[in-house]
């Protein structure tokens, strides 16, 4: 089975998105009303983390699914029109290197609508697996909704990517059986074991000018190929295997005597290479994974192993008009496992061609009939016909020839498919058309959208404002919605917006169009004034001078906080605080409206930290009450004494006390050593000052004066 695509895209793709995303915290295809189109599937790969990410989602279990029921992911929602019969979804999460976040990924496929969604299949990734990969069939044409979530609540950005391709529905695996190719469309082949009912004779040595050591090859895990050229040209292909390193091998023949006769086959390239047995794999890993045919490659094959200048490719044929070929392709890893296989160059494949007219072909509107008359070539055998018009046109499918007269009820993108099938070879091709059926509003009501309700943010600069919407008039079904120029989805609740004018534009399912204008506020603010900064000596008080002013009508409370341990704060609920800072500390007054909003300021309380302390330098320890004994002094910045050490001249330890109060004379040295009077003269002291600041104990050292 082949397919030969004509496919007008017209590309639309949602960078208004990224912002919205951004700008509003939650995805704009948080749910699968607002699901966001994706384009150009022939070979789709995202690459931007914030278009296609689950951050910010949120549960959506409206649909009643296996997907979101059983796993309750925190998914977001695409979908696409398909353009092939099989389409191979991969989802990529988190990978050493890669950049991305999501782990664990799940794939939700359905089809239908939004309110009436059927499952296809939900896929989900083993514990520690990172990649969700699944083929589906698919009619072309139609319309298809994904959602990409992931186990145990994970969040992140991902790579998702589609492949459409056509499938080899059943690959034939003996010469004479040979699949008939019509066309150059891409296969995929999703597992490949045995032989078929024969094992071929590979003819390697079928060509002199082509010798290669066979290496005892022998035909397993194989297809069979076989076409004949109509445009002469080049011929190029590429064949990917699905698991990585699988070693892929393939042989293309020339068949002189007519596709029918295997026996007189001529081998004209042969790629036999793969993995040299005993040696580490970066020594060989050139010669495993997608191989094929290419322009200017230089050689005609590489035979068994892997060896200096091979590169898993041989140099392309050179097709001649009326001369059959063919392509047998083997999975020598047999790991039962497939592979894609693409075609290129100039030439062509002979077979029917699908093609058909359409009148008018502009100026083509909805609830208007226009004619499709068939214009397939047939390559002189009888052909089948399959049509698909779409869900919203009459009619919708045939199998005949035609001509038909189609009414689309609905405006936009359409999607016309034929698919031809020569009755004689069994080889198919299809042509998709696409065209765009312009509106029909005329003489219907004009259509008027209008606020159901709106919620402003609750806070200032907070994004959780909705706007909901309704709509009237014009065709009075399909509508779907757009803010601000973002993609139109069928949700008419728009959610997590800040304040600020949003403009809403509303179509519906004829192409009438209608707009408004709507607005968010956010609530008046709370004005906070925590006073102006200060600086204070250590050891000082100081009172807190704050104000509120409020004009929005809410109640609210007020609390204190500050940045500092041990600082004393005579009230944390009151306006005028007196504080007790051991240094500089940020005091924020915080003003809790009873909606939960926060508005706060903040005053800077500096403390100057000169350590004021006195120590004297004489004192006479004589019972005359008056400077009897040697202490020190100071004030409320001084915690205590920590330590006080007296030494004589000859550095002798003569007094030691610990811990005992600043400025108190029934404290300290009494001028007594060994219970005697300490002759008078000079000594040596050491003070360990604690301070109220909380850092260590400063230390004071000089010489005290003891006189008799």
């Amino acid at each position: 089975m082949s397919m030969r695509l004509k496919v007008h895209f017209l590309f639309f793709f949602i960078l208004s998105s990224i912002a919205l995303k951004a700008q509003f915290g939650v995805p704009l295809n948080d749910n699968c009303s607002q699901s966001i189109k994706l384009t150009q599937l022939e070979n789709f790969c995202s690459d931007d983390v914030d278009l296609f990410s689950t951050e910010g989602a949120t549960i959506d279990t409206t649909e009643g699914f296996g997907c979101q029921t059983s796993f309750q992911p925190l998914g977001v929602w695409y979908n696409f029109t398909a353009i092939t019969k099989f389409v191979r979804i991969t989802v990529e999460g988190e990978d050493a290197g890669n950049g991305l976040l999501l782990t664990e990924p799940i794939i939700g496929i359905y089809e239908g609508g939004c309110g009436n969604l059927n499952q296809l299949n939900c896929v989900t990734t083993a514990t520690g697996v990172n990649v969700a990969e699944i083929v589906i069939t698919t009619v072309p044409g139609k319309n298809y909704t994904l959602m990409i979530g992931a186990k145990n609540n994970s969040q992140g950005s991902f790579r998702l990517c589609l492949n459409s391709f056509n499938v080899d529905p059943e690959p034939l695996q003996d010469c004479g059986q040979a699949r008939i190719l019509c066309d150059k469309s891409p296969i995929g082949v999703e597992s490949v074991v045995g032989f078929g009912s024969i094992r071929d004779d590979l003819d390697l040595g079928s060509n002199p000018a082509i010798q290669f050591p066979a290496c005892g090859v022998v035909e397993d895990a194989s297809n069979w190929y076989k076409w004949t050229c109509d445009q002469p040209g080049t011929l190029e292909f590429t064949i990917t295997p699905l698991k990585q390193f699988d070693d892929i091998d393939f042989v293309v023949y020339e068949f002189p005597d007519g596709l029918e006769n295997c026996n007189t086959k001529v081998l004209i390239r042969n790629m036999i290479s793969g993995e040299n047995q005993g040696q580490n794999m970066n020594q060989w890993a050139v010669c495993v994974g997608p191989t094929g045919l290419i322009s200017g490659d230089g050689q005609d094959g590489e035979s068994c192993g892997c060896q200096n200048g091979d590169n898993n490719f041989a140099n392309a044929i050179q097709m001649e008009a009326g001369k059959s070929y063919g392509l047998m392709v083997m999975n020598f890893s047999q790991s039962g496992v497939g592979y894609n296989l693409d075609f290129g160059g100039t030439g062509t494949f002979a077979g029917p061609v699908p093609e058909f007219s359409i009148e008018p072909i502009t100026g083509l509107r909805c609830d208007q009939a226009f004619t499709i008359e068939d214009r397939s070539r047939d390559n002189g055998n009888p052909l089948t016909y399959e049509w698909y018009f779409g869900e919203d046109a009459t009619p919708e499918t045939s199998t005949e020839a035609g001509p038909f007269d189609v009414n689309y009820t609905t405006f936009g993108q359409k999607y016309i498919v034929l698919t031809v099938k020569d009755q004689v070879n069994g080889c198919e091709v299809t042509e998709i058309f696409d065209i765009f059926a312009e509106a029909c509003c005329e003489d219907i009501d004009p259509l008027v959208p209008t606020l159901v309700n709106a919620v402003d943010p609750t806070c200032p600069n907070f994004s959780d404002g909705s706007l909901e919407l309704a709509a009237s008039g014009g065709s009075n079904s399909g509508y779907t919605f757009s803010i601000n120029g973002s993609p139109f989805v069928s949700g008419s609740e728009f959610m997590n917006l800040p304040d600020g004018t949003f403009n809403i534009d509303v179509i519906d399912d004829k192409g009438c169009e209608g707009s408004i204008d709507l607005n968010l506020f956010d609530p008046d603010s709370i004005i906070v004034n925590a006073g102006l900064d200060s600086l204070i000596d250590l050891g000082d008080m100081i009172d807190l001078e704050g104000e509120i002013v409020s004009d929005n009508g809410r109640d609210y409370d007020i609390v204190w906080t500050w940045n500092s341990n041990g600082t004393e704060v005579s009230c944390v609920n009151c306006l005028d605080p007196n504080v007790f800072p051991f240094g500089a500390t940020t005091f924020t007054l915080t003003a809790i409206d009873e909606f939960g909003c926060e508005f706060s300021d903040r005053v800077a309380i500096d403390v100057d930290l000169n350590y004021p302390l006195y120590i004297p330098n004489v004192f006479s320890p004589n019972d005359d009450g008056f400077n009897d004994r040697f202490t020190a002094f100071g004030g409320i910045a001084v915690q205590e004494i920590a330590l006080l050490k007296i030494f004589d001249r000859w550095g002798n330890l003569v007094y030691e006390e610990r811990n005992f109060p600043i400025s108190d004379t029934t404290f300290g040295w009494d001028g007594m050593f060994n219970n005697s009077l300490a002759e008078p003269g000079v000594y040596t002291y050491i003070f360990d000052i604690q301070f109220i600041d909380n850092n260590p104990p400063r230390e004071y050292s000089g010489d005290i004066t003891l006189l008799r």
